[in-house]
């Protein structure tokens, strides 16, 4: 084999695997979508069951001491989110305030 042939060798297979490694990471990416969403849409269900469980539980419809200690736990952490909240548009709103020059204050 000459040296050229050598060469056009390496190249080619060099060419093939790139494209075998371009696809592989083209159908992992694909893969990592498709779980993305499927992920997704079982937390959607999730939230859906657990609103669905709070809204029964609420209506008496459902007694559970469990669905009672999760309901006041959320009911604690929506007081914590809503001060926060507050706190987080007070921290907003502060403006910088430079002090007072030294010739107003003689004024």
């Amino acid at each position: 084999m000459s040296f050229l042939d050598n060469i056009q060798k390496k190249i080619s297979e060099g060419v093939e695997r790139a494209k075998v490694e371009a696809e592989k990471l083209q159908r992992v990416l694909s893969l990592q979508n498709e779980l993305g969403d499927l992920k997704r849409q079982l937390d959607g269900r999730r939230m859906e069951f657990g609103d669905r469980s709070l809204d029964l539980y609420k209506a008496g419809k459902i007694q559970s001491p469990t669905l009672g200690e999760i309901m006041r736990a959320m009911e604690q952490l929506q007081v914590s989110i809503t001060l926060k909240e507050e706190e987080l548009k007070i921290a907003q709103g502060t403006n910088y305030a430079p002090p007072p020059s030294p010739a107003a204050q003689d004024v």
